[in-house]
């Protein structure tokens, strides 16, 4: 199946979400904290040629054995309660998370690329600082329990 990274959260792990581009993950959990987390699948513009990982395939079609890069939290949404579910927006650039304060938020997540997965990984510069800045747009509050959130096709 590939290599295995470990996820920066501390406690369990609730939801898991890919934002539509495969370059961020989202996760939620017992931490209280909507997290956007940068997988590293790109090479950044100048890598450190210590801490370079590549994702090639050996001669024999298996996964090569350089390391990857730890994952990043390179955004962070705190809570009131542990975070049950979160789900980027069809574009990237909103992400919902609902959970056990009764409480269904939305938070922008600027200029994360759209759901282009062609875009050229060398422009990594623009992507690093597409998730900068997480602001909350959009609170509901309810009785009980949100257990899933999700958008409608269109956003």
């Amino acid at each position: 199946y590939g290599r295995i990274r470990e996820l920066p959260r501390e406690g369990k792990v609730r939801s898991l979400h890919f934002s539509p581009c495969g370059r961020y993950l989202a996760s939620g959990g017992d931490d209280c904290v909507a997290s956007v987390i940068d997988l590293g699948l790109y090479p950044d513009p100048d890598p450190d040629p210590d801490t370079a990982a590549g994702d090639a395939e050996e001669g024999d079609g298996r996964p090569s054995s350089m390391p990857l890069p730890p994952l990043r939290v390179v955004r962070e949404l705190e809570r009131e309660d542990k975070v049950y579910s979160v789900n980027f927006s069809p574009d990237g650039r909103l992400l919902a998370a609902g959970g056990f304060d009764g409480n269904a938020a939305i938070a922008t997540v600027v200029d994360l690329p759209r759901t282009d997965r062609s875009s050229d990984p060398a422009d990594s510069e623009a992507m690093h600082a597409a998730v900068r800045s997480m602001e909350l747009v959009a609170e509901v509050s309810r009785p009980g329990l949100v257990l899933s959130v999700d958008w409608h096709p269109d956003g």
